[in-house]
């Protein structure tokens, strides 16, 4: 049957391939046009749309200093709006996914995979404001069909420059001649957002509820990464290292995708590949 799925966020880097991915497998898909922090607007559009499924990835990925109240307002409130209006549609509404972050975990960085029952311990305002938000959902979850997504890193074209990956593959493509970066000893786990899109398009079908982990469950460190991009373009940047773009957390941080290949069994990506498509892209 034809799903009527509500992105929330669908502008944005993992909404557009969602967005995407919905369409070609011939889903209705409908872009959440309100603020998500204006309740009654929100619930007015959600009412005219009528979903039948929604997966809200709307969020703030990067703070400026001083404004860490605005991940509060986005990722609590502005989810609990979300869940109200849906709330409203009864049993109309078959599926939620709400994306959530590997960010929850905190400072686990011993090489152990990461699982889904491993105690929260968020350590940012950010990561504190994903939790938040998974704490509202239990007040819903009774009412709505409601999985909760923790997404490790990923990444892939048109991610914004600021983020590491993104970052070096503009250096190496560009033969910058030298490039800034902290630890490149530290490996963290990465996936391709085509990957991540469907990945949640399959869950929108699964009768699944409750938590579960997106990652690729392989750690890559970015010493790593630049070996590779070096190989692949034949250009080697002369690298400063600024201490203000060392990581608090260290050594190895990877997710365990156990559940996630019970569920769905979509195979990632190899990062390698990503890492060309970016090249190329």
């Amino acid at each position: 049957m034809k799903k009527r799925v509500l992105v929330t966020g669908g502008q944005g880097f993992t909404g557009r391939y969602l967005v995407n991915q919905l369409l070609q497998a011939g889903d209705e898909v409908f872009v959440l046009k309100a603020d998500i922090y204006d309740a009654e607007a929100l619930l007015q559009e959600v009412r005219g749309i009528l979903p039948t499924h929604v997966v809200h990835l709307a969020g703030i990925s990067f703070t400026p200093e001083g404004k860490d109240i605005n991940v509060y307002k986005v990722h609590v409130i502005g989810s609990e709006n979300l869940l109200k209006a849906c709330r409203e549609l009864g049993s109309l509404v078959r599926k939620v996914i709400l994306v959530s972050s590997s960010h929850v975990y905190g400072d686990r960085s011993d090489g152990e995979p990461i699982n889904e029952h491993v105690c929260p311990a968020p350590s940012t305002h950010y990561a504190i404001s994903k939790y938040g938000m998974e704490c509202v959902a239990i007040k819903y979850a009774e009412i709505l069909p409601i999985l909760i997504v923790r997404p490790f890193n990923y990444t892939g074209c048109r991610q914004m420059g600021h983020f590491l990956v993104p970052k070096l593959v503009r250096h190496f493509r560009l033969r910058e001649p030298e490039m800034e970066l902290g630890n490149i000893g530290v490996a963290r786990d990465f996936s391709d957002v085509r990957w991540v899109a469907q990945v949640y398009s399959a869950l929108l079908d699964s009768k699944h509820e409750g938590m579960v982990n997106v990652c690729s469950g392989r750690a890559i460190s970015i010493r790593y990464m630049l070996d590779y991009l070096s190989q692949k373009t034949g250009h080697t940047p002369k690298l400063r290292q600024r201490d203000e773009l060392m990581r608090q957390e260290g050594g190895v941080q990877v997710g365990d995708r156990s559940r996630l290949d019970n569920w769905v069994g979509i195979e990632p990506y190899r990062f390698e590949d990503t890492l060309d498509w970016m090249l190329s892209g």
